[in-house]
């Protein structure tokens, strides 16, 4: 009996610690705004919004451990809100390889952090995803003069839908989620920026 009790016991615990694989898609439309003609800017993107491959380790022996490819998701959100604030926009691979002059404003773009919370470690029915990025904002002498919290939330109920797809609607409802408070921050800034450039 005791036998039987602690063969159950090992495979309720591997069980437990099995893997999810997603790949996330994630695309929303271009903010009705008005495009500035005039600004000059430069992007950079650090590597984990580039490319970026998520390997969680298990927080439980009852959850899953996550393996989550974002590829480019995260920079064309990043691109398709720029693009829609300004005209006169480029793309550079890392800070260290600007020169002064280059453009009248860069922005250079970090994940800080992203979390996450399952229906297993939270104990309801929802996954609950949370983004926090870094924008730091430099002149066009590459002098520092911003820095921006950009935020972005999404929960999915699990209903109808496996553990996967609830994930991935989770993240793609918090990266839009994170579009749209970086729309609001520009339209707020955007006046501010257009007196560096006087």
């Amino acid at each position: 009996m005791k036998l039987k009790t602690y063969n159950l016991l090992i495979l309720i615990l591997i069980s437990g610690c099995t893997s999810q694989s997603i790949t996330i898609s994630s695309l929303i439309p271009s903010p009705l705004v008005d495009k500035n003609q005039n600004i000059s800017v430069i992007t950079v993107y650090e590597d984990e919004i580039k490319n970026y491959l998520f390997e969680s380790t298990p927080l439980e022996t009852t959850d899953f451990t996550w393996e989550i490819d974002f590829q480019d998701a995260q920079k064309k959100i990043f691109n398709t809100i720029f693009n829609s604030f300004f005209s006169n926009i480029a793309e550079r691979e890392s800070f260290d390889s600007l020169m002064n002059n280059e453009a009248d404003i860069v922005m250079a773009v970090d994940l800080d952090k992203f979390e996450y919370l399952t229906p297993q470690l939270a104990s309801n029915d929802k996954f609950s995803i949370w983004f926090k990025y870094k924008i730091r904002l430099y002149d066009s002498e590459l002098a520092l003069i911003q820095n921006w919290d950009i935020t972005g939330y999404g929960e999915q109920a699990t209903g109808s839908f496996d553990g996967d797809q609830s994930m991935a609607n989770a993240i793609n409802i918090a990266l839009r989620d994170v579009g749209a408070n970086l729309t609001i921050q520009l339209e707020k800034e955007k006046n501010e920026l257009l007196d560096l450039v006087k």
